[in-house]
């Protein structure tokens, strides 16, 4: 049996995806934010 979207419901699974990947860019963006900090930490004791 195969399930059938309506226009409605297929708008609010892309707009959920979307929200869904904008959270995990934000994510990405603070986590690099944290290597980049201890990459410079490392550096700087490391000389």
């Amino acid at each position: 049996m195969s399930t059938r979207y309506t226009k409605s419901g297929l708008e609010q699974t892309v707009y959920k995806q979307l929200d869904n990947l904008n959270a995990m860019h934000y994510l990405l963006r603070v986590q690099n934010a944290l290597i980049q900090s201890i990459n410079k930490t490392l550096r700087d004791e490391n000389g």
